[in-house]
């Protein structure tokens, strides 16, 4: 790296209080750390030891060992211990087209400050002081748009893209602003509202059932929602709806209809409203057993975690007729775990009485809680009916047609 850009680093730093770490760069092969397939191009720490954020420095001696080979991109730390600086990362690809989600969000509520902006190999970084509590957040704002905070880092000017784009300043010098707080209290509360129905299909949605079919996927992802819809919650309608045509509609249809559909659901969308309407029938209770949990020896020495886990994932295998995915991503998301390296070292212990379906490879089934669950459907569906034969009741339809969804 030229002395300019080690001048111009080291400049930024002492302005802005940013803590910097060599990363990875791109090379004809792929990535400079030499692994086969790497997803992470020039963007992940040069550092082999994963406790990266702890070298990050200030230190003009150390940035000038770190970038004296001049391929090496520049990662800037975020979070509490970086001088409080969270990034907005716009992804502006077709995909994601995060311009459009700002754009609905800086409606509802305000335009961004003025701040310090970098263009990236595919979007933009808005660079922020925020508070503590700011973590990586890809979901809680809508498509195309993420949060970096705590004990996270973004790739900086002058770094090279995969693409072969250079990072660069848009607005070099420009002070970091405060970041408003409508964008902090988006990506800092807790996510209680935001549903987890996911579309799971065999088969792409054909032309003449696309648009009937995305108004009724965008209906049923708004019912999983409970109390009235926030403007957070409409904005993640809208990306859901985009990601559902592109992903499964054969061709996707024009972003101005998605928009008309999403609009007219929002517009007509009765809130859910708990401990209103009926009462939950019996194949809705999850019984547990004291008993069972007392006298089970590997029930015993489960930790608290996993016993939570457990007690979660057994509710929601219920609910699906003693079926649960065979997938650890899905069961992730499915237990509502914080750290995924802790849940895949527990995970398997809590899943004892479960073991693969043989109807579909895909799928655990623990068989005494079907045989349990099969019985309370009969009788369930026997005194829907008064004890009458003959003729399938609401419930026992709407079991059939069910589809298990994280």
């Amino acid at each position: 790296m030229s002395d300019s850009k080690l001048d111009a680093i080291i400049k930024l730093v002492a302005v802005n209080g940013f803590r910097v770490i060599p990363l990875h760069y791109p090379i004809p092969e792929g990535c400079s750390c030499g692994k086969p397939g790497c997803d992470r191009i020039g963007k992940h720490p040069y550092f082999k030891m994963h406790r990266w954020q702890h070298r990050a420095t200030r230190r003009p001696s150390v940035i000038r060992e770190w970038f004296e080979n001049p391929k090496i991109n520049v990662g800037i730390l975020t979070g509490v211990n970086a001088n409080r600086i969270c990034v907005l990362d716009l992804d502006e690809r077709e995909k994601f087209k995060g311009s459009e989600t700002l754009r609905e969000l800086e409606r509802l509520h305000s335009p961004l400050p003025t701040t310090l902006t970098a263009t990236t190999g595919s979007g933009r970084h808005y660079y922020f002081r925020c508070p503590k509590g700011v973590r990586i957040s890809s979901k809680k704002l809508g498509l195309g748009l993420e949060t970096k905070g705590d004990d996270s880092y973004v790739v900086a000017p002058p770094s090279i893209h995969r693409n072969g784009k250079q990072y660069a300043w848009e607005n070099e010098g420009t002070p970091i602003a405060v970041a408003p707080d409508w964008l902090i209290s988006l990506v800092t509360e807790e996510d209680v509202s935001t549903p987890t129905y996911r579309i799971e299909r065999a088969t792409k949605i054909q032309e003449g059932e696309r648009h009937h079919t995305v108004w009724e996927e965008v209906c049923r992802w708004c019912k999983e929602i409970v109390g009235p819809l926030t403007p957070r919650d409409k904005v993640n309608a809208m990306s859901f709806a985009f990601e559902l045509n592109q992903k499964w509609c054969e061709p996707p249809i024009d972003e101005a209809e998605v928009r008309e559909i999403v609009n007219y659901v929002l517009v007509s969308h009765k809130p859910t409203i708990p401990g209103k309407g009926k009462k939950k029938g019996r194949l809705g209770w999850f019984k547990i057993s004291a008993s069972e949990i007392l006298d089970e020896p590997r029930i015993q020495v489960l930790t608290d975690r996993q016993f939570r886990i457990r007690m979660i994932l057994q509710a929601r295998a219920w609910m699906a007729g003693g079926l649960l995915p065979r997938d650890a991503k899905a069961l992730f998301l499915l237990a509502r775990a914080r750290s995924k390296p802790r849940f895949l070292k527990d995970y398997p212990d809590t899943l004892f009485d479960f073991k693969v379906w043989e109807k579909n490879n895909d799928m655990l089934i623990n068989e005494e809680m079907r045989e349990n669950y099969e019985k309370a459907q009969e009788a369930y569906a026997k005194a829907s009916t008064g004890g009458k034969r003959g003729g399938e009741t609401r419930q026992e339809i709407a079991f059939e047609k069910s589809q298990f969804a994280a």
